[in-house]
């Protein structure tokens, strides 16, 4: 990690997720050695599943729900993360012209 935090070249950004480590252990963790993250918290307890209609995990074909997400839930992990990345990320910069 302190090869990918110290390297100037590259912009680096962690996604934790909420299991299997607790998230509040790994986000202490990442703030005391300055790395920059997202945490996937937001995104099962705010608007884009919880407080939406997206049941991100239950599977039509099989009647379950299950550990992972289905199509839904994929969408709106990607809208999540895309919205996230373009708020850290400086589109101006030469970089991307």
């Amino acid at each position: 990690l302190d090869k990918l935090i110290n390297d100037t070249t590259t912009k680096v950004i962690f996604v934790l997720r909420h299991y299997p480590v607790k998230i509040s252990i790994m986000e202490n963790y990442m703030i005391s050695i300055g790395a920059d993250f997202i945490t996937l918290n937001e995104l099962f307890d705010g608007p884009y599943i919880r407080e939406s209609k997206i049941n991100a995990n239950y599977f039509k074909a099989t009647q379950l729900y299950g550990g992972h997400y289905n199509n839904q839930g994929h969408k709106a992990l990607g809208k999540f993360l895309a919205e996230k990345f373009r708020a850290r990320i400086d589109l101006s910069s030469s970089e991307f012209n």
